[in-house]
């Protein structure tokens, strides 16, 4: 046996007593937190089928997955993030569907990668689950919720930057592209910083693809067979193609490279409106700063970019998030609206955020999210809207060491009250009411569905939360005992 000394892996560490007590205290606080929200813990495996995480979380993150073959042959992985495994295990445990539905939990996840003092390969993710509402007032509470948590820590120096990978889509699908046009152009968002070097490495891309960026190899037949139908297209590309044999060809038969050819005549896209997707993404680029001026911005932008009027759709998007984040009690001074901001899990589809801290430089964040409302029938259940965020706590603790602050105390579990707007205009109202429940010691939800009054009893009953408080927008309250959907039906008490 070696005399060196067996040592951890690479980019993991122990958390012996003093840390541990910390990183303890820290899932303890955060937890506390999510639980005074009506936050339910739940726990799921660190070993999963790999095929979860292939469907959707895209190539950053299944290109740094421990995968393996087990005893059986069947090929599984560590867990690179919680999102997908809590969505299958809402999909297949039976549990109580009333929605929304409310999860947090806390545990190990697996990446390999370049590590040094920020970076990990296990790192401990404490996180939530919003599933079942597709209303902005649930994007704002995920995301006023997350920033929420380093607050009470008393860390003063973390920024909460958001971005919209829906309103980025609203805008490209404005140009009538096809879905693979729009897929490329999305993944490409964070290279499209103006300048001529990425703009060509781009288009470089999607050349490769087939996509009709530039000049490519095929470009002046295209305009050759445009006007053809198929059938005459084809016989076209056979006689031009008499006399190559298929050394010439790469080994392929003139039948397979004509039948190529005219796949990608039939899903072209138009070579002008693909060339304004790849500008408005470069321009999208230049687009952080506070809300208002972003908002205004991306006006400007499409104005000068003369893109058609369902681009609008994408500005009013936004303008509904941040009114649900000002509600939420987040200013213009709170975070960063950043319209190139798109993260690296491509189950992604509307609302997204980071909250970053300087003492852990560039790339490194605290915590991070957004919706995912195609995830759910995507791993095989129902269409079902839903977002969430995690917090990676080693990161967490070193900025919380960084500013000398320290973790807040423990909550126990269980929710008090519902607290539900009489109206839409009382959303705000009954948002304060919240908080001042939850400052006498209260855990308490809030109602994020758009629903009757009679539902949100319904529903706290079935959640077994034993009081309703109704506000109306003077902020007036009344309390009373929640009902099941049938008691309200038959009248009973």
């Amino acid at each position: 046996m070696s005399e060196e000394k067996i040592k951890a892996l690479k980019g993991t560490r122990d958390l012996l007593e003093e840390s541990y007590s910390s990183m303890q205290a820290l899932r303890d606080g955060l937890g506390g937190l999510l639980t005074s929200h009506g936050y339910r813990a739940i726990d799921t495996p660190a070993l999963e089928s790999a095929e979860i995480y292939l469907v959707k979380s895209g190539a950053e993150v299944t290109s740094r997955m421990y995968t393996f073959l087990d005893p059986g042959g069947g090929k599984v992985a560590l867990r690179p993030e919680f999102t997908a495994g809590v969505i299958r295990a809402y999909i297949q445990g039976g549990v109580d569907r009333t929605l929304p539905l409310r999860w947090q939990y806390c545990g190990p996840v697996f990446r390999h990668g370049p590590t040094d003092n920020a970076s990990f390969r296990q790192m401990t993710q404490l996180g939530a689950e919003l599933i079942g509402s597709s209303s902005p007032r649930a994007d704002a509470e995920i995301i006023a919720l997350a920033n929420r948590g380093l607050q009470q820590l008393s860390l003063s120096s973390h920024k909460l930057v958001i971005g919209h990978i829906g309103a980025i889509l609203r805008l490209l699908q404005s140009l009538d592209l096809s879905d693979r046009a729009l897929s490329f152009l999305v993944s490409n968002i964070g290279e499209a910083q103006g300048n001529p070097q990425a703009l060509e490495r781009i288009k470089e891309r999607g050349r490769s693809l087939g996509l009709p960026v530039g000049w490519g190899d095929d470009q002046p037949l295209s305009l050759v067979t445009a006007d053809l139908s198929e059938e005459e297209a084809r016989g076209v590309l056979m006689g031009l193609m008499r006399g190559f044999d298929e050394e010439a060809t790469g080994g392929r038969s003139r039948d397979e490279i004509v039948a190529r050819f005219l796949r990608k005549m039939n899903q072209r896209d138009d070579q002008a409106q693909l060339q304004k997707g790849i500008l408005l993404i470069s321009r999208l680029n230049g687009i952080r700063g506070k809300p208002g001026e972003s908002l205004e911005a991306l006006q400007g932008l499409i104005v000068d970019l003369a893109l058609p009027p369902t681009a609008e759709e994408a500005l009013e998007l936004l303008k509904a998030t941040v009114a649900a984040l000002a509600d939420a009690g987040l200013s213009d001074d709170d975070y960063l609206l950043d319209l190139a901001l798109a993260r690296d899990l491509t189950y992604y589809t509307g609302v997204v955020f980071e909250i970053g801290h300087p003492s852990l430089g560039e790339g490194s964040i605290l915590c991070g999210g957004g919706r995912y409302d195609g995830l759910v029938k995507a791993l095989g259940g129902e269409d079902t809207p839903a977002l969430g965020f995690a917090y990676t706590l080693e990161r967490v603790l070193l900025a919380v060491e960084a500013e000398g602050a320290g973790p807040p105390g423990e909550n126990s579990p269980s929710v008090d009250v519902l607290v539900v707007a009489s109206e839409g205009s009382a959303h705000r109202s009954a948002l304060m009411e919240a908080d001042r429940l939850r400052g006498l010691g209260k855990r308490v939800e809030m109602e994020v569905r758009e629903v009757l009054i009679e539902e949100s009893l319904s529903y706290a009953a079935a959640r077994d939360i034993p009081e309703v408080a109704v506000v109306n927008a003077s902020g007036e309250a009344v309390t009373q005992p929640s009902v099941r959907r049938s008691d309200v039906a038959t009248g009973s008490s």
